[in-house]
């Protein structure tokens, strides 16, 4: 199955990495290559850069059906040092890339629905501002109206009273007949 791992390292490497990755459970596929001696050999000869590459795609790859993160980790390298450094660089990996695609769409969602609370107020500001406008004008016409029933009851003119008042000729005139 993994022949070309004994004829050629480097290309039988490359193989066998991109095997592990199309597999269905790519973490028991490469498990099963770190039984390899001749693979488990090439990958802890590996750069550690190189090493990191490949763990943290595998990272990306594992469906995680009971395979963690570290589990992975664990597998490809017994120095505790390694494996925290690993560890630090696929977790920031994965909080870099979650916010890169979080933060626009959090941007964007935050934006329209602070515009419609913003417009929702605004609305609702808009309509105090007229119901109290309105209201007071009611109240304005009603003291006008008591204003000028008062002056007509001392004997003042209806022209004075329009005057005072603001109120018109006819609006005066129903008041004294009413």
């Amino acid at each position: 199955m993994y022949d070309e791992l004994y004829r050629d390292k480097d290309l039988g490497f490359c193989f066998a990495a991109f095997r592990c990755t199309s597999s269905p459970d790519p973490y028991e596929e490469l498990s099963a290559l770190m039984d390899i001696p001749v693979f488990k050999e090439y990958f802890q000869n590996l750069a550690a850069d190189d090493r990191y590459l490949m763990v943290s795609y595998l990272g990306k790859c594992i469906r995680r059906k009971g395979h963690s993160l570290e589990k992975l980790v664990t597998l490809t390298t017994n120095n505790t040092k390694e494996k925290e450094e690993m560890m630090e660089s696929i977790a920031q990996e994965y909080i870099d890339r979650g916010y890169a695609e979080g933060y626009p769409l959090g941007y964007e969602e935050g934006c329209a629905l602070g515009y419609a609370e913003g417009y929702i107020v605004e609305c609702a500001i808009q309509g105090i501002q007229q119901g109290v406008r309105q209201g007071l004008q009611h109240v304005i016409e009603q003291e006008k109206r008591a204003i000028a029933k008062n002056m007509l009851s001392r004997g003042l003119s209806v022209t004075l009273i329009g005057q005072v008042t603001g109120l018109s000729k006819q609006a005066i005139d129903k008041l004294s007949h009413g």
